[in-house]
């Protein structure tokens, strides 16, 4: 039984809600181990609120998984992948990447439909 095209998970609905998240909190955010709050602390605090904006849209049935990953810009570089077994017609992800002149915020969005 799949949901109405309305309830599906929307990649771009979500993507525009990431967004908007991020940019108030990150637009200024110093990166650096002395901020406040520092970078771990972002990465256990973004989660909550993306998540928490995400469940307004309601998308009926489906389960979300959100990771985000910070990290200092620079001569560093950094890939992150993943790799999933689901249903490619109702389930699927979003990656946005906030960067900034000293670090970037990657955050990534599974929607998982559970019948």
């Amino acid at each position: 039984m799949e949901p109405d095209r309305s309830k599906r998970f929307s990649p771009a609905r979500v993507k525009d809600l990431i967004k908007a998240v991020l940019s108030p909190l990150l637009d200024n955010y110093e990166y650096s181990v002395n901020s406040t709050p520092n970078p771990a602390e972002m990465t256990l605090r973004l989660p909550d609120l993306i998540l928490k904006q995400v469940k307004t849209l309601e998308f009926e049935r489906y389960k979300f998984v959100c990771l985000v990953s910070m990290g200092s810009a620079g001569d560093n570089s950094v890939r992150l992948s993943s790799r999933c077994l689901w249903d490619t017609n109702l389930d699927t992800c979003v990656t946005y990447t906030h960067t900034d002149k000293t670090f970037y915020c990657t955050v990534t969005l599974y929607g998982l439909y559970h019948e």
